[in-house]
């Protein structure tokens, strides 16, 4: 059986419709649903079928005008809108307790429901943004913008991941063939405490382990840890890509995902290493910072790189730096 095969093997179709539809007999037609949390067999309460139902945008009072004919449980919660200010009002700023913790329980089970809950707290200390067009933006105490972000987040993971019934560890080996539905799996893999993982994501990096291999998540997940380490693990491997301009890419359009430690050791690398004449050096500055570059010289990279690692470490200089010509 090749990869491909055993995660089909392990696919549940139609996952979010079947969680749809428990949560929708709880809270309308007050049936049972119950779960195992830490060897015990708990029902699931209305309080936590409402706050699945919102998030999977089962309340018809709560879209957006355009979703009145078609609608999808993946739809954004936008900041500002109906389904946000639902959430707000019914939730408050802070959404966790005994019963709305139910939901992680149900949808993810007894290995990922808690990293989940701890991914919640750490996404606050990235980026915001998300996408192509991104930007290397935080704002960690802006509590209003990040509750919205988390939703959303929360709201991705039930859409996707419990599509297919896999451990952690399978995961990470057979992600290649789990493709999207694997999304968001390297905020996950930071909150796993036991070190046994980080000695398996840096075996992956040094292709020390028999089954899994390095790949995008295992990237992210070592550049947003604190660990200078994992860190290393990364830079290593992006001296060692050579020709390899596709895992140059993959590692340097991230690094501004990671850590602000993280971002700040792999563009000392880069400068140290005179990374920026290669392509993927542009290539990354522009997803950083948007400018619209497409062919500078690898001489304004560089200097991009050096003024930006001198302000990442003095951020005191900026303001002075605003007025001067070389900015």
């Amino acid at each position: 059986m090749d990869q491909y095969q055993f995660v089909q093997s392990k696919r549940i179709e139609d996952s979010v419709e079947k969680l749809y539809k428990q949560l929708v007999s709880v809270y309308k037609d007050n049936k049972t649903v119950s779960f195992e949390k830490e060897g015990e067999t708990i029902q699931l309460s209305k309080k936590a079928a409402h706050f699945g139902i919102l998030l999977l945008n089962g309340f018809p009072n709560y879209r957006q005008k355009d979703e009145s004919e078609y609608w999808y449980h993946s739809s954004e919660i936008i900041y500002g809108k109906k389904r946000h200010k639902a959430f707000v009002d019914t939730y408050g700023m802070n959404v966790w307790d005994e019963e709305t913790e139910q939901i992680l329980w149900l949808g993810f089970g007894e290995e990922i429901a808690p990293l989940v809950r701890k991914a919640w707290d750490n996404l606050p200390k990235f980026m915001y943004q998300s996408g192509v067009s991104r930007r290397s933006f935080r704002l960690p105490l802006n509590e209003d913008l990040n509750y919205c972000r988390r939703l959303n987040f929360l709201k991705d993971l039930l859409n996707y991941l419990p599509e297919y019934n896999l451990t952690i560890e399978e995961r990470l080996e057979y992600d290649s063939a789990i493709g999207y539905y694997n999304r968001n799996l390297a905020m996950l893999l930071i909150t796993l405490e036991d070190e046994k993982w980080n000695t398996i994501l840096l075996d992956a990096v040094y292709n020390r382990h028999p089954k899994i291999k390095v790949n995008t998540k295992i990237i992210k997940a070592l550049l947003r840890t604190e660990k200078e380490e994992n860190w290393k693990a990364i830079g290593d491997l992006l001296l060692a890509a050579q020709r390899q301009e596709g895992l140059r890419q993959s590692i340097l359009e991230n690094a501004d995902e990671g850590s602000l430690g993280a971002f700040k050791y792999i563009i000392n690398l880069m400068i140290e290493h005179k990374l920026s004449r290669f392509s993927s050096a542009m290539r990354a500055v522009e997803t950083w910072i948007g400018l619209g570059w497409e062919a500078e010289k690898e001489t304004t990279i560089r200097r991009f790189l050096e003024l930006g690692n001198e302000f990442l470490n003095a951020p005191e200089t900026i303001v002075e730096a605003i007025k001067s010509k070389d900015n």
